[in-house]
């Protein structure tokens, strides 16, 4: 019988969401650390961009851009070359609540969820219980 363990290969973050493997590393989300990350096969991690409104899904799109979304303002953040962001779509005027992972189609579609409620009073709330 072959035994397997496992271990972490980096770890110091705070809540990881929307893993993508894209170009040899995992691009990661740390939405309360509004932080996205690139992680290495051998542990290494640079920090993308800053997101302060809680990043989670990320999209390479079919001309090779990034889009990540940004949850609490209900926008998708195209990154740029320079490391900057700039509003890829806003969809805060359609959505009433914060929006989560998503994916892009290889047409370049993007499809984004929402929570269809107010996500962070919901969690509050149920800490104090």
């Amino acid at each position: 019988m072959i035994e397997l363990t496992t271990q972490p290969f980096v770890d110091d973050f705070v809540f990881l969401e929307g893993p993508r493997w894209h170009d040899g590393k995992l691009w990661v989300s740390d939405m309360y650390a509004g932080t996205v990350y690139t992680i290495t096969p051998e542990g290494d991690r640079k920090a993308v961009v800053k997101l302060p409104k809680r990043p989670s899904g990320i999209n390479f799109m079919p001309d090779g851009a990034v889009v990540i979304v940004s949850m609490g303002d209900r926008k998708l953040m195209q990154l740029e070359a320079d490391g900057s962001t700039s509003v890829y779509a806003d969809l805060s005027d359609n959505l009433a609540y914060d929006i989560n992972d998503c994916v892009c189609a290889a047409n370049g579609n993007i499809y984004v969820g929402t929570f269809g409620y107010d996500v962070l009073p919901m969690q509050t709330h149920n800490r104090r219980a």
